[in-house]
């Protein structure tokens, strides 16, 4: 049986989140203003039992399974939920970096699973400390200065794709 192809857009610094990208069904029973739902990929690949290891490294945005009230004020939950995707591909970054330099010669596979368990970790605290700054997005400076500072990270960090 075929499974279904998941809806998702790789981030990219050139294609920002737009409303019309939040597919799922708004929950306005909630009370949310939208949910957004993102995934950290990692793998590796070995071209022979001495050669390095290559990782892969990815964050995703899931498109079928994000919404944004259409009520509401959606530019600024756009923004909002945009500074949680770059939460997510800061720690991509992070993490494929680490796994390039510190990854053991064998099999890297007890390794990348702790880091990825320990950026998953990471990405939880940073997101939450920033959803409570933010009062959820409600706070419009302090998403802009947490989107300012977050793309001033990522751009010092080698980028996750075509390497």
């Amino acid at each position: 049986m075929a499974q279904p192809v998941p809806d998702t857009l790789l981030w990219s610094a050139a294609r920002p989140l737009q409303a019309t990208d939040f597919k799922m069904d708004p929950q306005s029973y909630s009370g949310l203003g939208g949910e957004l739902m993102c995934m950290l990929s990692t793998n590796f690949t070995k071209a022979g039992a001495f050669a390095k290891s290559r990782f892969e490294v990815a964050a995703y945005f899931d498109r079928a399974k994000s919404w944004i009230d259409p009520n509401g004020d959606q530019a600024a939950m756009v923004a909002y939920f945009q500074v949680l995707f770059d939460i997510y591909e800061l720690h991509a970054r992070q993490l494929k970096l680490e796994l390039e330099q510190q990854a053991p010669r064998g099999n890297p596979t007890e390794f990348m699973n702790a880091r990825y368990y320990a950026a998953m970790a990471a990405i939880l605290e940073q997101s939450n400390r920033f959803r409570k700054e933010s009062r959820m997005g409600l706070d419009h400076v302090v998403v802009k200065q947490w989107k300012d500072r977050i793309e001033v990270e990522i751009a010092s960090l080698p980028s996750t794709q075509g390497q």
